[in-house]
């Protein structure tokens, strides 16, 4: 063994009191990897330096203990899946990582691949929410080290330079455990004997531990820093290398510079990000399926699941689009308040609805119900005054497993409600399956379309012509094609849904063709939640690249819902609603649709997967 005791990795994990959550950091028990520091692999350690090691280690720090791990070049992927393994058990918060002179043989390929090992072991321990601290290789001592020759020498300095880089490159703290012992006094009074510290060497070791730790600020907790490889921020620019800062819940900054040395670094390298992805349309507070006795408040407790779902899609603004009794105007303010995790809710309250009951004798209409233009205003008006961000309108037939979409509304009761809604600063959409509640909608001032289909030429050039948003939801027909049996449809539901769907597509083909402004809305309901972003595979097969499939979960969506500086957009002053996806969600659709591993909303995490790939 050559080398001051440290001719293998060692590690070094800082943690102090217990979590109060099991993901979360601990910081004061502290472990050292490594074999000749202390003893050498498979060695029986009879000259005690492991225990010297362990000594010098728990004068500083409550709970030393030093591992046998082996070399990061000859040993790598023994010595990474043990590092793991212990990083996962400790979850510390700081981890200081050592090299000795054996570490960087002498052949010209092994110190760069040498790096290339202790690079990922770096990565790996910051993927685990630590600290990392990157130790340079102490000098040999001449005096007892026949291999303390010049050129050995050389092979430390060069080392050394690897080390700073990497340090740099890695954004990990640097410990100049070279230049403490060098500092230290003359070398041999440090050294037992050429190879391994004498207890005042390991006092110096253990005490540049101690002082990079103290020196270094400790992690803010409202700020953070996430390093993508890459990141696509909404606006169509791809940034490799991004480092995104976060303080509380919003973008401080996006750039490729070093994080601030205060922040808690998330790692998410291997990772492309994105913006948090808006899914415009959901009903939440439906149940996790139709009928029963369920109340409303009980459908809204059962939302929990749903809003848990829709945010492990990478979803973390939802748009609902009706609900009984204010649900979703309740859920929005749970949200909003920090009593419920979920994604953030825009409403709608009770959806406009033509009568469809029978007479009964003299009641008073149910919410949202209304017929003429008169009550249309005040139906409307009712719902903003509840609190809802948006108004809906049912223009049509059309549910589930009834495609019909005969015209419910007349165009003078359409636009009633969007001068209405209009003026008092809010907007309308408008749910039509058929073509001509879509036709009277976009004429009558519609801020979207949902669903319809079938529309003609005149109607897809107006809606571009005045900017109308277009939201086809083909997935949810396909929803109710798989699972038709299990919500009791009738025969033929299938064949009718499946023609349905192939006449959406070709609707939405020519919208995009004409320049029409889409926005993703899956229409999820029941257990469809978590498939949330499937509506942007059909999105591609009915013409867009992928990117352009993107823009209508972000850019678009946000500027639908006159977010355009906040929501779905990676920049500074944005919520801090950011997504990591596996794969190039710009050349391949489905690294969105089942690629997501991370998702942080507001500058909380609140899924993180990435530890399972």
């Amino acid at each position: 063994m050559t080398g001051p005791g440290l001719s293998a990795l060692a590690i070094l994990i800082a943690l102090a009191c217990p979590a109060t959550a099991d993901d979360a950091p601990r910081p004061h028990t502290y472990m050292a990897f490594g074999d000749s520091i202390s003893g050498g692999t498979g060695s029986s350690d009879e000259l005690g330096y492991r225990a010297r090691l362990q000594a010098a280690l728990r004068a500083r720090f409550a709970d030393a203990v030093v591992i046998d791990e082996g070399k990061p070049g000859a040993d790598s992927r023994r010595g990474q899946r043990s590092i793991a393994a212990a990083l996962e058990r400790h979850r510390p918060a700081a981890t200081l990582i050592l090299l000795g002179t054996n570490d960087w043989a002498d052949e010209p390929r092994e110190p760069v691949s040498t790096a290339n090992a202790l690079r990922r072991i770096v990565r790996d321990v910051k993927a685990r929410r630590s600290r990392a601290y990157l130790a340079t290789i102490p000098p040999v001592n001449a005096g007892f080290d026949a291999n303390a020759t010049p050129a050995r020498n050389e092979w430390i300095a060069h080392a050394n330079t690897l080390i700073r880089a990497l340090a740099r490159e890695e954004d990990a703290t640097l410990v100049d455990l070279h230049a403490a012992l060098s500092a230290a006094g003359p070398i041999k009074s440090l050294f037992a004997d050429g190879v391994h510290p004498n207890d005042a060497g390991y006092a110096v070791i253990a005490n540049a531990f101690l002082e990079a730790i103290t020196a270094q600020p400790p992690a803010s907790p409202s700020l953070k820093v996430l390093r993508f490889g890459r990141l696509w921020d909404g606006t169509g620019r791809v940034i490799p290398n991004a480092m995104v800062v976060v303080e509380r819940d919003r973008i401080r900054s996006v750039s490729t510079a070093s994080a601030p040395p205060n922040a808690q670094l998330i790692d998410l390298s291997a990772y492309t990000g994105l913006p948090g992805l808006i899914d415009a349309h959901t009903h939440v507070t439906y149940g996790p399926s139709p009928g029963g006795n369920r109340s409303t408040l009980v459908n809204a407790f059962l939302a929990r699941d749903a809003l848990k779902k829709t945010l492990e899609a990478g979803v973390t603004t939802v748009r609902d689009m009706n609900a009984a009794d204010y649900a979703d105007i309740a859920l929005r303010d749970l949200v909003n308040m920090g009593e419920l995790v979920g994604p953030r809710i825009f409403t709608v309250g009770c959806g406009l609805r033509v009568t469809r009951a029978p007479f009964r004798g003299p009641t008073l209409p149910a919410c949202g119900v209304a017929d003429g233009p008169d009550e249309v205003t005040r139906a409307a008006r009712q719902q903003l005054a509840a609190g809802a961000d948006w108004v809906k309108l049912f223009a049509s037939t059309g549910s589930g497993q009834d495609v019909s979409g005969f015209q419910t509304f007349t165009f003078e009761e359409m636009k009633a409600a969007a001068d209405a809604v209009h003026a008092l600063g809010k907007k309308l959409a408008v749910h039509s399956y058929g073509p001509t509640g879509a036709r009277d909608a976009v004429r009558a001032g519609a801020d979207s379309v949902e669903h319809a289909t079938d529309m003609d030429d005149d109607t897809i050039a107006e809606m571009a012509r005045r900017g109308t948003y277009y939201l086809p939801t083909i997935d949810h027909n396909r929803y109710y094609a798989d699972n038709g049996d299990r919500l009791g449809y009738a025969p033929g539901y299938k064949e009718r849904l499946e023609d349905f769907i192939r006449r959406n597509v070709e609707t939405a083909r020519k919208a995009h063709k004409a320049g029409v402004r889409f926005v993703m809305g899956s229409d999820a309901i029941y257990t469809m939640f978590g498939e949330n972003t499937r509506e942007l595979g059909w999105f591609v097969k009915a013409g867009m690249t992928p990117e352009q499939a993107l823009f209508t979960a972000t850019r678009n969506a946000a500027q639908m819902l006159g977010q355009p500086d906040a929501l779905g957009v990676v920049k500074p002053g944005a919520f801090a609603d950011i997504v990591a996806v596996s794969g190039d969600p710009v050349s391949d659709i489905g690294a969105v649709l089942s690629g997501v591993r991370f998702v942080m909303k507001g500058g909380q995490v609140v899924v993180d997967n990435t530890r399972a790939h």
